[in-house]
């Protein structure tokens, strides 16, 4: 059985650090991104540097036992509780079905570590596979927002119908035994699954 360890990216190293950029600067994840730009090292660490004062984000880098799979953000956090945003890319190389271990793990995080009632995704409206998989997999509303991105809207209540039993099976899959959130201010043990459902 493995941890699953979310790393928060202000305690990184700087070989984490060259780690997620490689990945992000990929084009499999640039088309997918608002900002599809190549960013620089210089870039991205004065970014990283920002983090502890921007309270509405959090990004983390994602590993499975020892192995680095992928990144989460959660973005346009609020301390009302109002809808916040999960975000992820897999690594170059992550096992398949990491992407949904990753969105599973993200939206527990929010509903259940952080208290959120509503979650959304904004998906490029050219990425329409993923989209139907997120209306599929996950019972989500989608919404025109109006630009080049469908809004997808998932509520805690939907989450206890089909996130609950998904999440048992995907860690099951993954042997993942526990999910442990690493932040400046101590670790969280978010989840303990010892057996597939």
């Amino acid at each position: 059985m493995h941890d699953l360890t979310l790393k928060n990216f202000t305690m990184l190293d700087p070989a984490e650090h060259e780690l997620v950029l490689s990945w992000r600067n990929t084009e499999r994840v640039r088309i997918m991104m608002s900002n599809m730009d190549v960013i620089s090292l210089e870039d991205h660490l004065a970014y990283v540097a920002r983090l502890p004062q921007l309270n509405d984000r959090r990004y983390y880098l994602a590993y499975v036992g020892e192995r680095p799979v992928g990144v989460v953000d959660l973005t346009d956090m609020t301390t009302d509780g109002t809808p916040c945003n999960p975000g992820l890319y897999t690594g170059e190389g992550s096992p398949m079905g990491t992407g949904l271990l990753l969105e599973v793990t993200a939206f527990h995080g929010l509903f259940d570590r952080f208290g959120y009632k509503t979650a959304w995704s904004l998906v490029k409206m050219e990425n329409a596979d993923y989209s139907a998989g997120l209306l599929r997999i996950f019972k989500m509303e989608r919404h025109d927002n109006g630009d080049s991105f469908w809004k997808h809207v998932f509520q805690r209540e939907t989450w206890q119908e089909v996130g609950e039993p998904l999440m048992r099976r995907i860690y099951g899959r993954f042997k993942v035994s526990r999910v442990v959130w690493r932040d400046p201010e101590g670790e969280t043990v978010s989840r303990r699954e010892t057996s597939p459902a």
